[in-house]
């Protein structure tokens, strides 16, 4: 029967994804609210994901371990709820071939961690992103030297569907095959950080063959060519940027960045910002930056939507002073 109403759910979906018409499919005459504020209690989005063909946002909750649509009114949907889910982190979703990928980790924000998970659990989990089914799994943690300490981040696919993943508690960066090999893509001591810190976070592919990684308590940018990993290089910028977080490229030569902070009372500013660069990413310039100020409200990362950086505010802040009963979240566009 579950079978059958997946089946059912998809079918309804495509039929009236097909009843648009050509004209509604076009999505650069589709708007999307510049502002979306959506309610449900707890969830702390640390990632989130816009689909086209679907009209909707997917928002992982670090907090419950669930992933819930967002409809672009706000409307909140239950979408994946699942035993297993510990704290969704990075989500990333292959729109064409109708695929949402899940970082699952145990960092210590879920209501659902426990001593066996606990900086360990590094599970890529692949679903359906019609009708939530899981189509896939891959223990990364399994892959690493035993008695370290794990928590995948972010993830990306290249253009040949090859997905790259983040650890921010190991200076690793995993890599998953279409036909589902996994395999440690790059490790090195310098991609690390402090114990207890977090170090790589984002990622990014660039068209031209390399990905772009950032280092959280480093606050560095790196250009790691996918053909030679060990290549990797430090990206020059041209002022410092403290916990770098998410990424987006929106041309090959421009992309934004999230900065936040943890501790509002340490002092720092949530900061959103452009970089731009005229040598391929050997180095980059900050040619814009919205100060959003010392306050909890934790922007995470950035995703385009058609074309335009929208970001989303995680709270992450309030989460750890104790308040884990906020219920409005919001995606917004910025310009930079």
């Amino acid at each position: 029967m579950k079978k059958i109403l997946h089946l059912f759910s998809a079918l309804t979906l495509t039929l009236f994804l097909s009843a648009c018409g050509d004209d509604d499919n076009d999505e650069e005459n589709f708007t999307v609210p510049t502002n979306i504020t959506f309610q449900s209690n707890g969830l702390f989005p640390e990632d989130f994901s816009y689909s086209p063909s679907q009209r909707r946002f997917f928002a992982g909750s670090i907090r419950q371990g669930s992933v819930v649509a967002v409809a672009l009114d706000g409307t909140v949907t239950p979408f994946i709820e699942s035993d297993d889910l510990i704290s969704v982190i990075g989500i990333t979703l292959d729109d064409a071939n109708n695929q949402l990928y899940v970082c699952n980790a145990d960092p210590g924000f879920s209501v659902k961690n426990s001593p066996e998970t606990m900086a360990t659990l590094s599970t890529v989990v692949r679903y359906n992103s019609l009708t939530g089914e899981q189509t896939g799994s891959f223990d990364l943690a399994a892959l690493a030297p035993e008695g370290t300490f794990h928590t995948i981040n972010d993830l990306v696919l290249d253009d040949a569907g090859n997905l790259y993943v983040t650890d921010s508690f190991s200076p690793i960066i995993y890599r998953v095959t279409p036909e589902g090999v996994a395999s440690i893509f790059l490790t090195d001591p310098s991609l690390g950080s402090p114990a207890g810190q977090f170090g790589l976070n984002g990622i990014e592919f660039h068209p031209d063959g390399f990905l772009i990684a950032t280092n959280y308590s480093r606050g560095e940018l790196y250009k790691i060519p996918v053909n030679n990993p060990t290549s990797f290089t430090t990206i020059t910028v041209d002022q410092d940027i403290f916990s770098a977080d998410g990424i987006r490229l929106l041309d090959n030569n421009n992309l934004v960045l999230v900065s936040n902070i943890l501790m509002p009372a340490a002092g720092g500013e949530n900061i959103i910002y452009s970089l731009n660069s005229t040598d391929n990413w050997t180095t980059a310039t900050v040619n814009g930056q919205i100060n959003e100020g010392n306050n909890t409200t934790f922007p995470t990362t950035v995703e385009l939507v058609n074309g335009n950086p929208y970001v989303i505010n995680a709270f992450l802040a309030e989460l750890l002073a104790g308040n884990a009963d906020i219920t409005d979240f919001r995606i917004r566009a910025v310009t930079l």
